[in-house]
Order: C-alpha cells, then sequence, then structure tokens
C-alpha cells in the first residue's frame, strides 16, 4: 500500500493538468461505434482508460497506438473487468449483453440494476429510470442511439446533469438526432452511423481543482498549465467560486468537487455548507463520509448529513487519514496536509492515478523541498 508523507508547503510553478478522465472514456466509446478508425490525441494514462481499451477490445475493436479501429460489436466469451471505472461498468453493458463486474467498490457501490432495468425497457422503443446518477442515463442515450428508429428515454430526479450534458454534445459533433426536454426526457433516433474522427482530449477542471485549491489556502503561486475554457466539464464552475467566503453550495452540477470544497471548507472565514450531495455516497467511495472522518481526525468539525456537510473553520493539525481508496478523497487530504500544523500521513495513495497521475511528481517539482514523502510500507511508529 502507497502511503505519502505530506510536510506542510508553498508551492511555486507550473502545474500540467491531465487529461479529463469524462472525455477521454466517452471518445473512446464513441470512436469504437464509428464507421472508420478514430485519431486521439491526449488520453488520459489512467487504469480506467486501460480498462476501457480492454473492455472495447473483448467487443471486437482494435488499438493501434492511440487510432481506434472498430469492428462488430461482439459479445465475448469471458466476462469483462471493469477495474474501479463506473463508467466502463455502465457503458459497456449499454453497448451489448455481457457479464461484467469490477472491484469491491463498483460492485458494492455502484449499482447496475437500474440501467439493467431500463435496457430490458428499451425493448419495446420506451424507458424510465432513476437519473440521480448521470452514468446510467449516458448509457441509456448510448444505447438509444444504436437501436433502429425512434427511442424514447422519462427520467426521474434527473441530476449531474453536465455529465449527461457532455454525452449530448458527443451526439452533437457527431450528428446524432436527439431530443432533450429539462433532463427528464429525451428521444433518440438511431442507428447512429458516423465516419471516425479526429479528437485532443481537453485538460481536467476536476482535477485542475487541487491545485487550485492549493493555491486558495497555502498562499502557493502554481500556474495551472494547458488549461483552456470548456464548458462541457461540470466541475469547470469550481474554479469561479469563492468557497473562503462560506455560505451555501448546490454542488450538484459540480458533484466531483465535494472532496476539494470540503478541504476548503476548513479554510473559510465562515461555515461552509454543501448540498445537493447525496449521489457523492455512491462514487469511489462515500465522499461525504469520508471526507468528515478524516479531516476530522484532523481538527475539523463537520456536520454530516444525508446529502452534504457542514464544515466550520479551523486550524488543521497533522494528522494520518486514509484516502478510502478513492482518487479525490486522497488529493483533498494532501491539499488539506499541505496547510496543517505538523506533517500528515495520507495512506492508500496509489489510487490518485485514476485522474492525476502525475501529481506527486507535479506537486514536489513545484516545491522547494519535498512536499510529498512516499512511504511504500506505512511506517508503525506514530507521527
Amino acid at each position: 500500500m502507497q502511503s505519502l508523507r505530506v510536510y506542510p508547503s508553498k508551492l511555486k510553478g507550473s502545474i500540467s493538468i491531465p487529461p479529463s478522465k469524462s472525455h477521454t472514456m466517452r471518445a473512446l466509446v464513441f470512436a469504437a461505434l464509428a464507421e472508420s478508425p478514430s485519431q486521439i490525441y491526449n488520453l488520459l494514462p489512467s487504469p480506467d482508460t486501460q480498462a476501457m481499451k480492454k473492455a472495447l477490445r473483448q467487443l471486437g475493436c482494435t488499438f493501434d497506438g492511440d487510432v481506434v479501429i472498430p469492428g462488430p460489436i461482439q459479445v465475448p466469451n469471458e466476462p469483462i473487468d471493469a477495474g474501479n471505472s463506473g463508467l466502463v461498468y455502465r457503458l459497456i453493458r449499454a453497448l451489448a449483453p455481457v457479464d461484467i463486474s469490477g472491484d469491491a467498490s463498483i460492485q458494492t457501490r455502484r449499482p447496475i440494476q437500474p440501467l439493467l432495468d431500463g435496457l430490458k425497457q428499451l425493448d419495446s422503443g420506451s424507458a424510465t429510470i432513476n437519473g440521480a446518477d448521470s452514468q446510467p442515463v449516458s448509457a441509456m442515450l448510448l444505447a438509444m442511439a444504436r437501436r433502429s428508429g425512434r427511442s424514447e428515454l422519462h427520467v426521474q430526479n434527473p441530476g449531474e446533469k453536465p455529465w449527461v450534458a457532455m454525452t449530448l454534445h458527443w451526439f452533437d459533433k457527431l450528428g446524432i438526432p436527439y431530443t432533450n426536454n429539462a433532463y427528464s426526457h429525451y428521444t433518440v433516433t438511431g442507428p447512429a452511423i458516423y465516419p471516425g474522427f479526429t479528437y485532443t482530449v481537453p485538460a481536467d477542471f476536476s482535477s485542475a481543482a487541487f491545485p487550485h485549491a492549493i493555491n486558495l489556502v497555502t498562499d502557493s503561486d502554481l500556474e495551472l498549465g494547458n488549461l483552456h475554457p470548456d464548458l462541457t466539464q461540470g466541475d469547470s464552475q469550481v474554479l469561479a467560486l469563492d468557497p473562503l467566503q462560506g455560505g451555501t453550495i448546490d454542488i450538484n452540477d459540480m458533484i466531483d468537487s465535494l472532496p476539494i470544497l470540503s478541504t476548503l471548507g476548513c479554510f473559510a472565514k465562515k461555515p461552509l455548507t454543501l448540498t445537493g450531495a447525496a449521489i457523492s455516497r455512491k462514487k469511489e467511495s462515500d465522499r461525504i463520509s469520508s471526507m468528515r472522518t478524516e479531516l476530522s481526525k484532523m481538527g475539523a468539525q463537520i456536520e454530516e448529513f444525508e446529502d452534504g456537510l457542514t464544515i466550520y473553520p479551523c486550524c488543521l493539525r497533522g494528522a494520518e487519514v486514509f484516502s478510502h481508496n478513492d482518487h479525490r478523497v486522497a488529493m483533498a487530504l494532501i491539499v488539506a496536509a499541505l496547510e496543517a500544523d505538523g506533517p500528515s500521513i495520507v495512506h492508500d495513495t496509489a489510487c490518485i492515478a485514476k485522474s492525476f497521475p502525475n501529481f506527486i511528481q507535479e506537486i514536489n517539482r513545484c516545491s522547494s523541498s519535498l512536499a510529498l514523502q512516499v512511504l511504500e510500507k506505512a511506517p508503525l511508529e506514530a507521527l
């Protein structure tokens, strides 16, 4: 288990923001369904990307470097392993009736039954699903695009709308006809037929939120390299917020920001309440519980409720904390530790590679001394 000792630090330099995980995964899937090969540049080098490519190979797709060569969709004899990726879990199952599983988090936190029920209903041309989690909605839209004729989808409790909008952005890009009524009713006319394409994956605003937060709480001077405006990413809103003023923020449209906003709340002038985040309990970890538990070890005072948290301003102390095998929780705790009173240890940090593979190296490169020390085996002694 990889752990990190984190020393309070101020950083200076340019941090290269990694490619968008959400766009990487969609680009691969839509390329696999095209009529001809596609060239995709700047794919995120992530375990999720590898899991998606392996799954697409099992369905009949091939790769020549980052050129995606589509083939007729086939049902493999072997089960597909989604790893830790909810998008692989949901999107691949929408493409074919395959046996698919994943790690413990996928099997216990990321239910697939609502999608399976929706796909079964879709045999009649119309389906109704709960949309609190955007991934089954995106998966249903993908399945509808592969059907012949007009399909209809009714969505109850639509949430995480920017991530559905990202899928529809790909529909627009590829000329797939659809209608969208307030994210609660869709029609799609298929089958979608489009040529291969060339695409460069943009930088990930969800990942950019972490060095941005370091600037806010440690008085660091980090430039967010290769980050350009991208309205297709919901978490781009985070960089326009001023969470250090406290108040209440409904974060459903920037749901992946809950861990880092929880950290920022500790340094705010007034209490910060995050609402609209119930679906955060169904991510790689129960992020509401994870952040309350771990920040409390550092001295934070946090109230947890069903769909969010209230974080009270405090001074954090160094402590031994755990990532819950959640990449965003791990990075949020590292940001907290960079401004804590004394060093901290963050356990189980290899998961950071899921979305920000070079995070540790980039932080240390911008530090005048070693900010993050890799500990391959967790120390037994107390800090």
